[in-house]
Parts: structure tokens; C-alpha cells; sequence
């Protein structure tokens, strides 16, 4: 073992920095070639994934994301499409595919352009579930110099509960980039070459402009808030101490090149969607108060192995993936180990990022538990991150925390007060345990025997960071988070449940000129809303990202219910075979259903050209395509017809 330990450390320090990395998209590659991804698609008709439990909590995963991605291949990535009830522009919301120089904005995308549309997603699935390893690892990595705890960072923010439980790009991009962002800027202040600080300033720039144009306000800004902050400490410590010391300019000069060019073009070219998206009722309008957050999510995170013994539970009120936190590891730093106004001042690197972090979590916790006034919100934007969405940034942060804690120890050992450190340990035992004893699977209490083992190995780990051994603390933490998600996402292999499904055979045999007209999906048969995103049909149902004024000005020329169609939402149908007048309903925040008859006049104004229903439809408007469906999952398609 020494000989082994002795020939690791004789190895070039760029080497063992860049092994990770390497390995880490090593895997990537060898699961996308193989085509193995984690959708939930496999809930399409009777199948059943490759191992482990599909989710139907993931609906905007499995029946709008992923067959939104197969549209836009399917129709060669256009830059709108005809769905939700309108022409819509495809590159602000979802983060889909686009040709040109918009892909450089949605860097996981670039796979569509290379590989069929399963490979490819395959590819893009494990770059998103990977990219919050890649960018806390590096910003671990640029402050620290310590591989090992540049990879226990990583690995413990990309394996929790917060991030596996929402595999999609809003929340693996968004915190890849912020960590790359600053990772790239604290390098920049490091680096001695002007060569070298004007390329990571472009990369922090341009890592940046990935980062604001993902348009997920709640965790841009708490991500943001969390890694910014500490970024910016760092490269103005790193730069007083590089010789030669560059200008500030050869680092910002790029960096705001590269972000203003990137996000001024992409601001351009959706100028209208997001002029749209800015006046809608929801999420335009959305604010949230102070003092909202609920602390027995909060500490839930080693919980969530009972939350995965069934495909779809209810947890504490909400669901499995609302209720996806991360191990608070803030707490007992915050209480233990951190003197901010001390470290402020310190003449270290770790000890000023590490002030900067726990400054940036206080201000989130404020705002998740004190009630201040809303204009605190409105001034700060802390307002648009509603409290359930406060769980990703604070993991990160205690993540960050933890591994900058650790570096500072094996800097300078740091004085520790017994008491204040039983006093945090004893702090997370109580907090967790009663999270655990209160939580509620499908209004059942969990396993008392399980809920005290996990809150005792969560706070082993509090235990462990909060007494200066952060490098073992986050190595348990890793193994606790691993255990905790390691049921959530299914094995899948392709996508065939979806390409290949009946209903999709059944578009495929329909008249090409009856596929060019726009089609509706009524009534309640989710398989075929998917099938149907997928299809690459002009929709009428389907998501609205924002509204198409004209489009729903055709039934509301009066603009009587515009708070309610003028939002994201997902357009439903429920119809009935007679002419009954059309009315529009708003039953959840984000779906607007559509009632009347098939034949209605307010029906007939939308220029239906065919309908998919489960419902048979004898009316005089409508003309059946093909014979009564045989097989499971394949439904009615009828025609309008004039008259």
C-alpha cells in the first residue's frame, strides 16, 4: 500500500488533477454508446425498464422533455414549432436542441448533432447528471489544489437526493455551469500568463452566459448566490498574490466579451418568446414570501431510500421529488467551525472563500425562515426562488462548506471549542431524527429502526466534518447520499416504449396530408400527449411555454380569461360529442383545460384537423381515419370534416 501510495503521489500534478475528468467521461461514453439512460419512458403501454422502478411523479420528463427532444430531431431542429396552441419558439424553455450557434448556450445538446436520437439522448442523460460533478469538482479544485476532496465535493452534490431526483438540465446544467463559472474566474485570478487569464476569462464568461440563459430563475439565482460570491473572494485574493499581477481587466475584459456577446445574441433572437414569457401571469408574475421553508424537508435527505420502495408515494404532503433535499452539512459548520468576521481577514484563499460561502448560506437561510418584509425580496430577487427550490442551492453550499473546512484544517489546523462543537453535532442528531419521526410515506409513518440508523450516519457525518476530519465526513457523506438515491432512476436502454408505441405506428400509417393539419389529444390517455409531443404533428394540445396571443384570441377575442390561458401551462382537452359551447378552465396552475363539444363553433375556430380521443365520437363534424383500435394504446383518430 505504500509503494501503491508512493507511486500515485510521483505522478505530475496535472495528471491525477485531469483523472477524474477523464474517467468521468469515460463512463459517460461507454453509457451512451450503449444507449442506457435513466427516463421513465418505459410507463408508455405495458414495459418495464431495464432494472429498478420507472416514476410517474417525472411526467415532465417522460411525457414532455424527452419526447420534446425526439421532436426536435424529428423536425430536423426547427426554431418553432406548432404545439400547446400556437407557433412557439423552441429555444427559451425545455433546453432543447437547435442548429447554430445556440448550441454553444446548451452545450449537452451538441449530441443530437452527432449520434441518432437515442444515443444521443443516452449521451445528454449522464452529461447532465454528471456536469454537477465536473463543476464542483473543478471550483473545489481551482481554490483547494486537492484532487481527493475536489472529488468527494463533487461526487456528494451530483449523487443527492436534490439533484438525482430532478435529472433534467435545469438542474444538473445549472449548477455545472455556476461551478464553472467560478471555478474558471479563481483560476483566471491564479494564473500567471496573460494567455492563460484571458482564456479562463473567456470560459468563466461563457459558462456564465450557459448559466443565465437557462432561464430557471429559482435555482440560476440561488446557485448564483452560493458560488459567486465566493468566486469572486477568490480571484481578487488569487490575484494579489500571482507575479506578475496582471491588470483586472485581462480577466473581466473577456469574461464580459464573451457572457454580453453570448447572452445579448441569444436576448435577441427570442426577444418576442421572452417578452412573453416576462408578461405571464405564472411564472411571470410569481413571487414567494420569506420565512416558508419547511425544515422537515430541509433534513430529509437521508430519507429518501423509503421514498423509493414504490414507483409513486406522497411524502409529508408533497411528493417524492418536491421533497428531494440534500445533507445539511451547513449547520454544523456554521455553528462549529466558522468565524466569518475572522476569516474575512485571514490571509488564505480557503479561509475567505469559505467566509464567502457560509455568508452567502445565512443569507439563504434568512430568507427560508425569517419572515421579512416582501420588499427585501423584491430588491434582492430572493422573491423568485419559491422555498421548496431553496434545497439545491443550501446542499451546494453546505457541500462547498464542508470541503472548504477540510482544506483549511489541513492548511492550518483550526481551534475547535468542545462545546460548540457538541453543541452541532447534537443540533443535527435532534433536527434529523425529528425530520425522520414526522415524515410521513403515503400517511404512514417510516421504519423507526431505519430513521434512527440513517439520522445517527447523518450525524456521524456532521460529527466528523465539524471536528476538522472533512475529508473522511465527505467520503461517509458520499456513501450516504449514494444509498439514499441509488433506487431513484430506472436502468433504461433506448427509447422504444416511445418510438415504437402504438399509437405511434397508428400516426405513422395515417395520410401525410392529414398529419400536415394541427391535431388534439382529448380526454385523459397521458401515454398519448407524449407520443404525440413526439411524433413531430402540429399540436394543439400539448405545453404552452408561453401563450400565442393570436391563437388564443381566436376563442377569447375579449381577452375575458386571459389570466387563465396567459401562462406556461399544459393545453388539455376534455370534449364532448355535441356542440356545447367552449369554455376555458384553469384546474392546476400550469394546465389549461378546454371544455365544450367536438363540434362547437369555439372548437371549429381553432382550425382542428384531427382529433385522438379514447371516447367514441358519432357526430356529424367528425369522420373516422381507420378502423376501431385493436391493441393497447392505440385510440380513436377522427377528421374534421365541412359542414
Amino acid at each position: 500500500m505504500s509503494r501503491l501510495r508512493a507511486h500515485w503521489r510521483s505522478l505530475p500534478p496535472r495528471l491525477v488533477a485531469w483523472l477524474p475528468v477523464v474517467l468521468c467521461l469515460l463512463v459517460v461514453c461507454v453509457l451512451g454508446t450503449a444507449r442506457v439512460n435513466g427516463s421513465s419512458v418505459s410507463l408508455y403501454g405495458d414495459n418495464a425498464p431495464a432494472a429498478g422502478q420507472a416514476r410517474p411523479i417525472r411526467s415532465d420528463e417522460y411525457l414532455t422533455r424527452t419526447p420534446l427532444a425526439v421532436r426536435q430531431v424529428v423536425q430536423d431542429f426547427p426554431s418553432s414549432t406548432a404545439l400547446g396552441n400556437g407557433q412557439h419558439d423552441t429555444g427559451v424553455l425545455s433546453d432543447l436542441p437547435e442548429r447554430g450557434w445556440p448550441v454553444l448556450l446548451r452545450p449537452q445538446t451538441v449530441v443530437y448533432h452527432l449520434f441518432d436520437v437515442e444515443r444521443a439522448f443516452a449521451f445528454e442523460w449522464w452529461l447532465i447528471a454528471t456536469a454537477p460533478f465536473l463543476g464542483v469538482y473543478w471550483l473545489v479544485m481551482a481554490v483547494t489544489r486537492r484532487v481527493g476532496l475536489g472529488v468527494l465535493a463533487g461526487a456528494a452534490v451530483a449523487l443527492s437526493p436534490a439533484v438525482v431526483w430532478w435529472s433534467i438540465p435545469a438542474g444538473g446544467m445549472t449548477i455545472g455551469s455556476a461551478a464553472a463559472a467560478a471555478a474558471a474566474l479563481v483560476e483566471a485570478g491564479r494564473a500567471r500568463r496573460a494567455r492563460s487569464v484571458v482564456g479562463f476569462g473567456a470560459v468563466a464568461g461563457w459558462a456564465l452566459a450557459v448559466l443565465a440563459t437557462g432561464l430557471y430563475v429559482p435555482w440560476t439565482l440561488g446557485i448564483a448566490l452560493v458560488t459567486f460570491p465566493m468566486a469572486v473572494v477568490g480571484w481578487m485574493f488569487a490575484r494579489r498574490q500571482a507575479v506578475p499581477r496582471l491588470p483586472w481587466w485581462w480577466t473581466v475584459a473577456p469574461l464580459a466579451l464573451v457572457a454580453g456577446t453570448m447572452s445579448v445574441g441569444f436576448l435577441l433572437r427570442h426577444q418576442d418568446a421572452l417578452a412573453a414569457i416576462g408578461g405571464t401571469v405564472y411564472p411571470g408574475d410569481r413571487r414567494s414570501a420569506a420565512g416558508e421553508l419547511a425544515p422537515r424537508l430541509l433534513f430529509a435527505a437521508p430519507f429518501d431510500w423509503f421514498t423509493t420502495r414504490l414507483p409513486i408515494v406522497g411524502v409529508s404532503g408533497t411528493n417524492q421529488s418536491e421533497a428531494a433535499s440534500g445533507l445539511a452539512l451547513w449547520l454544523p459548520l456554521l455553528i462549529a467551525n466558522v468565524s466569518m468576521l475572522g476569516w474575512w481577514r485571514a490571509p488564505s484563499l480557503i479561509r475567505r472563500a469559505c467566509a464567502a460561502v457560509s455568508t452567502s448560506t445565512l443569507v439563504l437561510l434568512a430568507w427560508g425562515f425569517v419572515p421579512l418584509p416582501a420588499i427585501v425580496g423584491r430588491i434582492t430577487l430572493l422573491d423568485r426562488i419559491p422555498h421548496e427550490r431553496l434545497y439545491q442551492p443550501l446542499m451546494v453550499a453546505g457541500v462547498l462548506l464542508a470541503a472548504l473546512v477540510a482544506a483549511a484544517h489541513r492548511e492550518q489546523p483550526l481551534p475547535l471549542r468542545p462545546a460548540t462543537t457538541a453543541m452541532a453535532v447534537a443540533a443535527v442528531f435532534a433536527i434529523t431524527l425529528w425530520a425522520g419521526w414526522v415524515m410521513r410515506i403515503d400517511g404512514e409513518p417510516v421504519s423507526r429502526p431505519g430513521v434512527v440508523l440513517l439520522a445517527l450516519t447523518a450525524t456521524a457525518v456532521a460529527a466528523l466534518v465539524a471536528t476538522g476530519r472533512g475529508v473522511a465526513g465527505l467520503a461517509l457523506a458520499v456513501a450516504l447520499t449514494a444509498f439514499s438515491t441509488a433506487r431513484i432512476n430506472p436502468v433504461q436502454v433506448g427509447l422504444d416504449p416511445l418510438l415504437d408505441a402504438p399509437l405511434m405506428q397508428q400516426i405513422e400509417r395515417v395520410d401525410p396530408a392529414l398529419r400536415a393539419l394541427p391535431w388534439l389529444e382529448d380526454g385523459e390517455a397521458d401515454d398519448a400527449v407524449g407520443v404525440l409531443n413526439a411524433s413531430g404533428l402540429p399540436l394543439l394540445s400539448g405545453l404552452s411555454w408561453y401563450p400565442d396571443d393570436d391563437a388564443w384570441l381566436r376563442i377569447d377575442p375579449q381577452r375575458q380569461f386571459a389570466d387563465r390561458w396567459n401562462r406556461l401551462a399544459h393545453v388539455r382537452f376534455d370534449l364532448t360529442p355535441d356542440d356545447a359551447p367552449l369554455q376555458i378552465t384553469l384546474p392546476y396552475p400550469d394546465v389549461v383545460l378546454l371544455t365544450g363539444g367536438v363540434c362547437s363553433d369555439g372548437v371549429r375556430a381553432l382550425e382542428p384537423g384531427v382529433v385522438v380521443t379514447d371516447q367514441p365520437m358519432d357526430v356529424p363534424c367528425l369522420e373516422q381515419v381507420e378502423p376501431a383500435p385493436t391493441r393497447p394504446g392505440e385510440l380513436l383518430l377522427y377528421r374534421y370534416v365541412a359542414g
